[in-house]
């Protein structure tokens, strides 16, 4: 979704809303030849238009929220003009070492070695930023890492930390979760639409792992899976959502996103832009939901219900924010 700030809550402010869009491009291991996920539609969207100079290049202040191996950055960056700064987030070390050497290259581009929750304390000025993308997930050099464990077939222990240097691994979480709060995890960010199939899953993991003495490497730990689900569902590997739900709580993803979007959206310029890129159904909801929230009531709406009424539908209004949003494109 492409989103952008329309200026303090008033009752005259229409909107024209879509569904968030989703859309997933594989990472090569060479990060030279690499192909970011909707590259040129995500750096179009991005560059606010009141900044575009005579020559085609943008001025202002730019954050790429998940660096990665800098394909969008290197985008971004031979777009902007000589003025134009660039700054991204991530906390992956090889990604961050990757980013030095772009620093290096580039005097336009700075990293910052942070959750891209961290945005607000970052820039703690409000209205200084005229884009903020960021695109969800994991690359595939960190999947194809077996060190990192994040791979469903890896034979090494289940880590799925984006920063290895930093917070507890997936391994040593299972060795001390109950089977209710395994289940609630599962439940949340994976397996979402059957209650009874996390708490079977849940089960079995824990099950497997009293008798084993741990959870040694991935492969195992799918396998389990497998054997509590009991078949393959629709192509896909029966532990994929499993996988998914250990690395997004692990990391603290959602709560990192519920960061990012409240901090970022009080920081843009108006007619700024925030480009998203989700490719799972939790993460376009989090997006979703965050502007519905933060939706401004039109005129024609304003004319026709009461302030109470009003409230009711609009619950930005009862906040005192300094912002509304609008989705401009999907």
């Amino acid at each position: 979704p492409l989103l952008q700030p329309a200026g303090p809550p008033m009752q005259s402010r229409a909107r024209s809303l879509g569904p968030p869009s989703r859309g997933l491009a594989p990472y090569a291991e060479d990060r030279q030849a690499h192909v970011p996920c909707l590259q040129k539609e995500t750096v179009d969207g991005l560059l606010n238009p009141g900044r575009r100079q005579a020559d085609g290049t943008y001025d202002g202040v730019y954050i790429d929220c998940t660096f990665g191996r800098g394909g969008h950055c290197r985008e971004i960056l031979s777009r902007l003009s000589p003025r134009g700064r660039l700054y991204a987030f991530d906390v992956d070390p090889e990604a961050v070492q990757v980013a030095k050497e772009l620093e290096a290259e580039d005097a336009r581009f700075q990293i910052i070695h942070r959750p891209f929750g961290d945005l607000g304390e970052a820039f703690p000025d409000s209205d200084k930023i005229d884009g903020i993308m960021v695109d969800l997930g994991v690359s595939s050099p960190q999947l194809d890492d077996f060190h990192r464990g994040f791979n469903i077939g890896d034979r090494g222990p289940p880590d799925m930390r984006m920063n290895q240097n930093a917070g507890m691994t997936v391994s040593e979480w299972l060795a001390n979760v109950r089977p209710e709060e395994l289940a609630w995890v599962i439940h949340s960010y994976g397996e979402d639409d059957d209650a009874l199939l996390s708490e079977r899953i849940a089960e079995m993991i824990l099950a497997r792992q009293r008798e084993e003495g741990g959870i040694h490497s991935c492969k195992r730990l799918a396998d389990i899976i497998r054997s509590a689900k009991g078949s393959y569902d629709d192509n896909m590997h029966p532990a994929k959502l499993t996988f998914q739900a250990l690395r997004v709580f692990i990391n603290q993803e959602m709560q990192q996103m519920d960061k990012l979007l409240e901090a970022g959206m009080d920081r843009l310029v108006m007619g700024g832009r925030f480009a998203i890129i989700t490719f799972k159904k939790k993460e376009a909801n989090v997006v979703r939901q965050f502007v519905r929230k933060h939706e401004d009531p039109d005129r024609y709406l304003c004319s026709l219900l009461s302030k109470e009424r009003l409230c009711e539908l609009y619950p930005l209004l009862l906040t005192g924010k300094p912002f509304s949003v609008e989705q401009i494109d999907s």
